[in-house]
Protein backbone atom coordinates (compact mmCIF):
# COMPACT_ATOMS: atom_id res chain seq x y z
CA UNK A 1 0.00 0.00 0.00
CA UNK A 2 3.05 2.22 0.76
CA UNK A 3 4.44 1.44 -2.66
CA UNK A 4 1.06 2.63 -4.55
CA UNK A 5 1.27 6.00 -2.51
CA UNK A 6 4.94 6.48 -3.55
CA UNK A 7 4.34 5.73 -7.16
CA UNK A 8 1.25 8.03 -7.17
CA UNK A 9 2.92 11.08 -5.62
CA UNK A 10 5.71 10.48 -8.20
CA UNK A 11 3.26 10.61 -11.14
CA UNK A 12 1.20 13.24 -10.04
CA UNK A 13 4.43 14.85 -9.28
CA UNK A 14 5.95 14.15 -12.47
CA UNK A 15 2.08 15.69 -14.13
CA UNK A 16 2.45 18.87 -12.13
CA UNK A 17 6.09 19.29 -13.33
CA UNK A 18 5.07 18.80 -17.52
CA UNK A 19 1.93 21.11 -16.33
CA UNK A 20 4.46 24.13 -15.50
CA UNK A 21 6.75 23.34 -17.98
CA UNK A 22 4.18 23.47 -20.78
CA UNK A 23 2.58 26.52 -19.23
CA UNK A 24 5.47 28.28 -19.17
CA UNK A 25 6.73 27.35 -22.19
CA UNK A 26 10.51 27.04 -20.23
CA UNK A 27 11.01 31.05 -21.17
CA UNK A 28 12.35 33.30 -18.86
CA UNK A 29 9.86 36.31 -18.50
CA UNK A 30 13.08 38.00 -19.57
CA UNK A 31 13.30 36.29 -23.09
CA UNK A 32 11.52 37.67 -25.61
CA UNK A 33 8.61 35.70 -27.33
CA UNK A 34 8.18 35.68 -31.38
CA UNK A 35 4.49 36.01 -32.43
CA UNK A 36 2.87 32.96 -34.23
CA UNK A 37 2.62 32.62 -37.53
CA UNK A 38 -0.82 32.40 -38.82
CA UNK A 39 -1.76 28.34 -39.52
CA UNK A 40 -3.03 28.03 -42.86
CA UNK A 41 -6.34 26.34 -43.16
CA UNK A 42 -6.42 23.52 -45.76
CA UNK A 43 -8.80 24.45 -48.72
CA UNK A 44 -12.18 23.04 -49.29
CA UNK A 45 -12.07 20.20 -51.51
CA UNK A 46 -15.56 19.71 -53.47
CA UNK A 47 -17.09 16.16 -53.72
CA UNK A 48 -18.63 14.53 -56.33
CA UNK A 49 -22.61 15.69 -56.73
CA UNK A 50 -24.73 13.01 -55.37
CA UNK A 51 -27.91 15.10 -56.24
CA UNK A 52 -28.42 15.65 -52.92
CA UNK A 53 -28.62 19.58 -51.67
CA UNK A 54 -28.07 20.06 -47.87
CA UNK A 55 -29.83 22.88 -47.09
CA UNK A 56 -28.75 25.10 -44.74
CA UNK A 57 -29.99 26.75 -41.45
CA UNK A 58 -31.58 30.24 -41.84
CA UNK A 59 -28.38 32.80 -41.30
CA UNK A 60 -30.13 35.95 -40.06
CA UNK A 61 -27.64 38.74 -38.99
CA UNK A 62 -24.43 36.38 -38.47
CA UNK A 63 -22.13 39.23 -38.09
CA UNK A 64 -24.21 39.51 -34.72
CA UNK A 65 -25.87 36.45 -33.79
CA UNK A 66 -24.00 34.33 -32.01
CA UNK A 67 -25.96 31.14 -31.68
CA UNK A 68 -23.92 29.10 -29.24
CA UNK A 69 -25.50 31.04 -26.63
CA UNK A 70 -29.01 30.50 -27.45
CA UNK A 71 -30.66 27.07 -27.91
CA UNK A 72 -33.40 27.81 -30.62
CA UNK A 73 -32.56 30.30 -33.32
CA UNK A 74 -36.42 31.47 -34.84
CA UNK A 75 -35.84 33.04 -38.28
CA UNK A 76 -31.97 33.34 -37.82
CA UNK A 77 -32.33 34.91 -34.10
CA UNK A 78 -31.79 33.51 -31.20
CA UNK A 79 -34.55 33.15 -28.36
CA UNK A 80 -33.22 33.77 -24.67
CA UNK A 81 -34.37 31.63 -21.98
CA UNK A 82 -35.51 29.05 -24.25
CA UNK A 83 -34.25 25.49 -23.77
CA UNK A 84 -34.03 22.03 -25.32
CA UNK A 85 -34.95 18.36 -24.00
CA UNK A 86 -34.03 15.09 -24.83
CA UNK A 87 -37.47 12.64 -23.82
CA UNK A 88 -37.77 9.28 -24.05
CA UNK A 89 -35.22 6.40 -23.56
CA UNK A 90 -33.76 6.31 -27.10
CA UNK A 91 -33.28 9.69 -27.39
CA UNK A 92 -30.04 10.77 -28.10
CA UNK A 93 -29.99 14.48 -29.47
CA UNK A 94 -33.38 16.68 -27.98
CA UNK A 95 -36.53 16.11 -28.90
CA UNK A 96 -38.54 19.07 -27.30
CA UNK A 97 -38.39 22.89 -27.52
CA UNK A 98 -39.76 25.02 -24.35
CA UNK A 99 -43.08 26.40 -25.90
CA UNK A 100 -43.57 29.56 -23.56
CA UNK A 101 -40.14 30.77 -24.27
CA UNK A 102 -40.32 31.05 -28.21
CA UNK A 103 -43.96 32.35 -27.99
CA UNK A 104 -43.15 35.66 -28.42
CA UNK A 105 -40.70 35.19 -31.19
CA UNK A 106 -43.66 33.39 -33.18
CA UNK A 107 -46.18 35.94 -32.25
CA UNK A 108 -48.12 33.74 -30.37
CA UNK A 109 -49.60 34.09 -26.97
CA UNK A 110 -49.71 31.06 -25.05
CA UNK A 111 -52.27 30.37 -23.02
CA UNK A 112 -51.71 27.73 -20.32
CA UNK A 113 -54.47 26.84 -17.64
CA UNK A 114 -51.62 25.23 -15.22
CA UNK A 115 -54.62 23.36 -13.16
CA UNK A 116 -55.65 21.15 -16.23
CA UNK A 117 -52.44 21.79 -18.09
CA UNK A 118 -54.70 22.38 -20.84
CA UNK A 119 -52.95 25.15 -23.57
CA UNK A 120 -53.95 27.13 -26.15
CA UNK A 121 -52.47 29.56 -29.00
CA UNK A 122 -53.01 30.83 -32.08
CA UNK A 123 -50.80 29.25 -34.90
CA UNK A 124 -50.42 30.31 -38.26
CA UNK A 125 -52.48 27.05 -39.32
CA UNK A 126 -55.37 28.56 -36.70
CA UNK A 127 -56.14 28.09 -33.44
CA UNK A 128 -54.45 25.50 -31.46
CA UNK A 129 -55.21 23.47 -28.34
CA UNK A 130 -53.60 20.71 -26.60
CA UNK A 131 -53.51 19.12 -22.96
CA UNK A 132 -49.44 18.51 -21.75
CA UNK A 133 -48.81 15.23 -22.10
CA UNK A 134 -50.68 14.05 -25.14
CA UNK A 135 -49.50 13.77 -28.66
CA UNK A 136 -52.84 14.78 -29.70
CA UNK A 137 -52.67 18.72 -30.70
CA UNK A 138 -56.30 20.07 -32.49
CA UNK A 139 -56.09 23.01 -34.84
CA UNK A 140 -59.57 24.51 -36.00
CA UNK A 141 -61.15 21.44 -34.88
CA UNK A 142 -58.56 18.86 -36.62
CA UNK A 143 -56.77 16.48 -34.61
CA UNK A 144 -52.82 16.16 -35.48
CA UNK A 145 -51.23 13.28 -33.45
CA UNK A 146 -47.53 13.33 -33.56
CA UNK A 147 -44.71 10.77 -32.85
CA UNK A 148 -44.06 12.39 -29.38
CA UNK A 149 -46.20 13.77 -26.90
CA UNK A 150 -45.99 17.09 -24.86
CA UNK A 151 -44.96 16.96 -21.83
CA UNK A 152 -44.57 19.86 -18.89
CA UNK A 153 -41.76 20.18 -16.80
CA UNK A 154 -42.35 22.48 -13.61
CA UNK A 155 -43.86 25.44 -14.78
CA UNK A 156 -42.67 25.00 -18.40
CA UNK A 157 -44.42 23.37 -21.33
CA UNK A 158 -42.29 21.66 -23.91
CA UNK A 159 -43.62 20.43 -27.33
CA UNK A 160 -41.88 18.25 -29.87
CA UNK A 161 -39.74 20.26 -32.27
CA UNK A 162 -41.79 19.07 -35.18
CA UNK A 163 -44.65 20.76 -33.41
CA UNK A 164 -43.62 23.92 -34.65
CA UNK A 165 -43.86 22.72 -38.73
CA UNK A 166 -46.84 20.17 -38.26
CA UNK A 167 -49.08 21.85 -35.56
CA UNK A 168 -47.92 25.52 -35.46
CA UNK A 169 -47.13 26.02 -39.55
CA UNK A 170 -43.78 27.38 -39.30
CA UNK A 171 -41.92 26.46 -42.75
CA UNK A 172 -39.40 23.86 -40.65
CA UNK A 173 -38.39 23.25 -37.51
CA UNK A 174 -35.59 20.95 -36.94
CA UNK A 175 -32.38 20.23 -34.46
CA UNK A 176 -28.84 20.44 -36.30
CA UNK A 177 -25.14 21.25 -34.67
CA UNK A 178 -26.54 21.76 -31.13
CA UNK A 179 -29.29 24.00 -32.40
CA UNK A 180 -33.30 23.84 -33.24
CA UNK A 181 -33.64 25.82 -35.95
CA UNK A 182 -37.46 27.47 -36.34
CA UNK A 183 -38.33 28.95 -39.95
CA UNK A 184 -41.66 30.37 -40.55
CA UNK A 185 -40.99 31.14 -43.87
CA UNK A 186 -41.08 27.87 -45.59
CA UNK A 187 -37.71 25.75 -45.60
CA UNK A 188 -36.68 22.14 -46.52
CA UNK A 189 -35.67 20.04 -43.92
CA UNK A 190 -38.51 17.79 -41.72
Amino acid sequence: MLKLKRVSLLVLATLLALTLVACGGGESADEAVEPDLPIEEPGYEEEEDDGYILPMPPIGELPDTDWSLYPVIVDGVGIPGSSLEMIGEDAIFPTHVSLIAVDHALGMDVFWDMQTDEVSLMGRNGFVSFVAGSANFTVDGETITLDQESVRIGDEIYVPIQFFRDVFGAGSAYFSDGNVFINTEGGDMQ
